[in-house]
């Protein structure tokens, strides 16, 4: 099996995380890079590990993907993938239901 790789979209995946990864580190990473929203993934009220973070365009999230790329939480290094479907006005729901990354 392979995942498909999607190409460039205003959404971020950030994956292996630690599972103690607190909302407020990811925006103490994000937030200066233009991030206009976080959403921590959550199993059973705890976090799973992964997280999508969301920017006003594709340009600004290509600049942040770039600029995390190598970076760590908790010493530990992410990955980080184009989320496949891009969220804007309007667009939402819950969890990662109807996301993909790539």
């Amino acid at each position: 099996y392979q995942r498909r790789v999607h190409g460039p979209s205003n959404g971020l995946g950030l994956f292996r995380l630690p599972y103690t990864t607190t909302e407020a580190e990811i925006w103490e990473k994000v937030k200066p890079l233009g991030a206009h929203s976080v959403k921590m993934v959550v199993k059973d009220g705890m976090f799973v590990g992964f997280c999508f973070v969301y920017f006003h365009g594709v340009e600004q999230a290509s600049q942040a993907k770039d600029a995390l790329t190598g970076d760590t939480v908790g010493g530990q290094t992410y990955d980080i993938k184009f989320a496949a479907k891009a969220k804007g006005p309007g667009r939402g729901g819950r969890g990662s239901r109807g996301v993909h990354w790539g």
